[in-house]
């Protein structure tokens, strides 16, 4: 580890090297498409567990992360790592980051290994190490700085906070319900995050279902459409998950100024109040292009593996058939590839929207300015 007593945080050196041994080993993983063609995300995320993450918690036990600012280019190299895994811009939402991959946080990773280093030194009392442990806890209770109490603020310092009293003498027991603590804190973290944000939808209704205190597992874990072999259907539909496509709803975010949400038309039927979102567009719109390429890439595709799907199409609401249809890994080939062929006709229309006077705006809802 590197050390510099030239800046507050005497760690402050060794997290920017660390952050550029990640980078370097990131590219070259990553790089390897351009010698042995697409690798699919099961394969890249792997190589991330093995070859990109050890240096992202490089040493995380000794340097807490008691400041955000020095964690965040270490943060910076996961989240290009897996974006570039996913297929998806940089500027896509960061939480399906982790919900779609089962991937942990760098912050809430690293907090987690810190917790079993302090297991392991507590149940199986390595001379040097317990006794660093001990004299750290007795600092503490003087009000002096130390290694125990930096662990009480990162813990506190989580998203959803983890509390720990400061003069709690550590035990394995404590530690055992510290860990479960964390993953409890991670599974709100990213339940409420999906909850609460407005481009998110998608993601939604599959956590809308889900107890209010889902498990990690619910929330963090790979999906079985990353699974999928073809390339562009399966990008296409992480796109679609994450809200990083072409659709008018999203368009209109992005452009400068912003356009109001109820004011974000449909290009293709150009009808009063229908804005162009993920369910209007994939499944209620009326205009023909859209339905022709409903009909003849979706619904005849899936009667062959799910007789009388367009009954269930015509009988369900949009959301509730598209988490039917994504639940089901033998449909999810034919809707990737719906999803793409959709977004190539989107790509032909250009993008529509109408001041907010127009007969054509929807109705304004309060606070819904994104």
């Amino acid at each position: 580890m590197t050390y510099t007593t030239t800046k507050r945080d005497i760690f402050a050196e060794h997290y920017v090297k660390k952050a550029t041994a990640a980078r370097n080993v990131a590219n070259t993983s990553l790089s390897l498409e351009s010698s042995v063609g697409t690798i699919p995300p099961p394969a890249v995320l792997t190589l991330y567990r093995a070859q990109v993450e050890p240096h992202l918690v490089y040493g995380c036990e000794v340097a807490l992360d008691v400041s955000d600012s020095e964690l965040k280019p270490l943060r910076v190299v996961q989240h290009m790592y897996l974006r570039r895994a996913l297929g998806l811009g940089s500027h896509s939402q960061l939480t399906p980051l982790f919900t779609e991959t089962g991937i942990w946080p760098l912050r809430y990773r690293r907090a987690s290994l810190v917790l079993r280093y302090l297991r392991y030194v507590l149940r199986d009392e390595p001379t040097l190490a317990l006794a660093a442990v001990r004299e750290a806890w007795t600092l503490a209770q003087h009000g002096h700085s130390s290694w125990w109490s930096d662990l009480c603020h990162s813990l506190i310092a989580l998203p959803e906070p983890v509390a720990i009293a400061l003069d709690a003498r550590p035990t394995p027991d404590m530690v055992k319900g510290l860990l479960k603590d964390v993953e409890h804190s991670l599974a709100q973290h990213l339940y409420k995050s999906v909850r609460d944000s407005r481009r998110l939808p998608l993601l939604w209704a599959r956590f809308s279902r889900l107890p209010p205190t889902p498990t990690l597992s619910q929330v963090c874990a790979a999906q079985p459409y990353l699974k999928l072999t073809s390339t562009k259907p399966r990008e296409a539909l992480v796109r679609l998950l994450t809200s990083d496509h072409p659709f008018g709803i999203e368009v209109g975010r992005r452009r400068s100024p912003p356009v109001p949400p109820n004011c974000r038309i449909c290009r293709f039927c150009r009808q009063k109040a229908a804005l162009e979102d993920e369910m209007h567009v994939l499944f209620t719109c009326e205009d023909a292009r859209l339905q022709q390429v409903r009909e003849a890439q979706l619904l005849q595709l899936l009667l062959p593996l799910l007789p009388g799907a367009r009954e269930l199409f015509g009988r369900l609401e949009p959301l509730a058939f598209l988490n039917f249809v994504m639940g089901k890994e033998r449909l999810l080939a034919v809707f990737a590839q719906y999803v793409l062929d959709v977004f190539q006709l989107v790509d032909t229309v250009p993008f529509f929207s109408v001041p907010s006077d127009s007969p054509l705006a929807g109705p304004v809802v309060a606070n819904d300015t994104v």
